[in-house]
Order: C-alpha cells, then sequence, then structure tokens
C-alpha cells in the first residue's frame, strides 16, 4: 500500500514468460505474530465476527468500513434452504391469520361487526 503508483504489469510480457501477476501483487513473506501480521514493515490485524446478529443495525458495518485506515472487508453468507425459509415463512403467515380471527371473534363478542383490520395486525403482514 501506498506504492500503487510505481506499480505496472504487462499481461502481454507476463504471458511470454509464465508468470503470475499474484506474485506481483502479493509478498511471499509474511511475518506472523501472536497478535499481529507483518508484511514489508506494515502491521495488519484481523477481526473475526463469528455469528453476526441480525439485531445489529446495518450502521455497525457502515462504521466499520468507513474507519480512517486501510480495511478490507470480507463477508461469508451461508444461504438458507428453501424448504426451511418456505416453513418459516408459512408459520408466520398462519400466525398473523389467526392473529385476524381472534380480533374479529374478540369484535363480534362486543358486538363489533367491522371487518377491518387493526393497523398492528395489518402491520405485520407487510
Amino acid at each position: 500500500m501506498g506504492n500503487e503508483d510505481g506499480f505496472t504489469f504487462d499481461i502481454r510480457h507476463a504471458k511470454k514468460v509464465g508468470a503470475d501477476f499474484r506474485n506481483d501483487l502479493c509478498n511471499g513473506m509474511l511475518k506472523y505474530f501472536p497478535d499481529h501480521i507483518e508484511d514489508e514493515s506494515k502491521y495488519m490485524r484481523v477481526m473475526f465476527i463469528k455469528k453476526y446478529p441480525s439485531s445489529l443495525s446495518d450502521e455497525f458495518l457502515t462504521e466499520l468500513t468507513s474507519l480512517p485506515v486501510h480495511s478490507i472487508t470480507s463477508i461469508d453468507v451461508v444461504p438458507i434452504p428453501k424448504d426451511l425459509t418456505t416453513k418459516i415463512l408459512q408459520k408466520k403467515y398462519l400466525g398473523i391469520e389467526s392473529d385476524i380471527i381472534k380480533q374479529q371473534r374478540v369484535r363480534n363478542k362486543n358486538n363489533d361487526f367491522s371487518t377491518d383490520i387493526s393497523y398492528i395486525v395489518a402491520a405485520c403482514l407487510f
């Protein structure tokens, strides 16, 4: 980092001699220490978040990546199987339907024969 202007790479020449661009970009001699990594008198640290909780706001990642330091952010995402997502969505939908039925029963019991769904229950639909 910091020597980007001095870097040149000729792909035609690399093809002729069989060179690999990764050898030009990455230093082969990293020194590993218990609390950091050293490369050409530059120091690196790694932060690993094993489980990113869904309750954190997106601002957390924004603030983390906007720190005034050189950083690389990598996110590995594990896809959720389709049958599991279908099951979760059906359960949520059936729960909302039962809330609507309960609300209608209470209204009918109180002689309030309205067919409108309350805002709180309707908000769960979206």
